[in-house]
C-alpha cells in the first residue's frame, strides 16, 4: 500500500486449486486471518502504507496431477491493485504407475482340473494423480475358465480388461478375479497381463 493509510478494511481471498490442502497461516502480520480454503485475510482500516506479508503452507495432495493453482483476489470498499503474481500455477511431477500381477496358489504349484487360481493385479500410483486412464489388459489361456469380474473389469472377447480412471488419486488399486482349471488344459496354464496408459507402456 502507499500515499495514505486505509480508510475501510481491505480484504484478500486466496483460493486453492484441486490438489492442494491448506496447511496454516504461518505468519498473519497485521493481518486477521480465518484458517480454511479459501484462505480469507484483512487489513484493518487505518492501516499506514508498507508492505503487509500473509505466509501459509499448503501441501500437494495425492489428487494433484499436471499442475496446482491458487489464486488472490481483493475486495471490499477499498481493493488492492493485483499484479500477474496473484495467480500462481505449479507444475506437478507425472505419476509413476507400476502393475504387479500375483496368484493365489502361488505360480508353480501343480492343480487339477477343476481347482481354482485366485488372480490378483495390483496396480500402484505414485508421486501423482493419473493423467489418463490406466488400462491392464490380461489374456487367459484356453485351460482357465474366468469366474465373475471385478469391478472396472470387463471381459472382451478372450481378454479382461481392467481399467484405473485418469485422475485416480495416488494409491494401490486391486482387481481380484478367479479362474477355474478346465478340461482343455495341457501341461499347464497361464495368462499375461499387458499395461498401457496415454503415455505407452507402464511397468510391470
Amino acid at each position: 500500500m502507499a500515499y495514505a493509510a486505509t480508510t475501510a478494511p481491505v480484504t484478500l481471498t486466496d483460493t486453492l486449486g484441486a490438489g492442494l490442502t491448506f496447511g496454516a497461516v504461518t505468519s498473519a502480520g497485521l493481518s486477521t486471518c480465518n484458517a480454511a480454503n479459501p484462505l480469507v485475510c484483512t487489513l484493518p482500516a487505518g492501516t499506514v502504507p508498507g508492505t503487509y506479508v500473509v505466509t501459509y503452507t499448503a501441501t500437494v495432495n495425492g489428487t494433484a496431477s499436471g499442475t496446482v493453482n491458487n489464486a488472490v483476489v481483493s475486495s471490499g470498499a477499498i481493493a488492492a491493485a493485483c499484479s500477474a503474481d496473484c495467480a500462481l500455477e505449479t507444475p506437478v511431477a507425472l505419476p509413476v504407475i507400476t502393475v504387479v500381477k500375483s496368484s493365489n496358489p502361488p505360480p508353480g504349484t501343480e492343480m487339477q482340473v477343476g481347482q481354482t487360481i485366485e488372480y490378483t493385479l495390483t496396480a500402484t500410483v505414485d508421486d501423482a494423480a493419473t493423467l489418463a486412464d490406466v488400462v491392464l489388459v490380461d489374456t487367459p489361456n484356453r485351460g482357465l475358465t474366468l469366474g465373475a469380474l471385478p469391478s472396472g473389469c470387463v471381459m472382451s472377447g478372450a481378454t479382461v480388461t481392467c481399467t484405473v480412471p485418469a485422475r485416480s488419486p495416488v494409491g494401490v488399486y486391486r482387481f481380484v478375479y478367479t479362474a477355474t482349471i478346465n478340461a482343455d488344459a495341457v501341461g499347464s496354464v497361464g495368462n499375461q497381463v499387458a499395461a498401457t496408459t496415454a503415455s505407452g507402456p507402464a511397468p510391470i
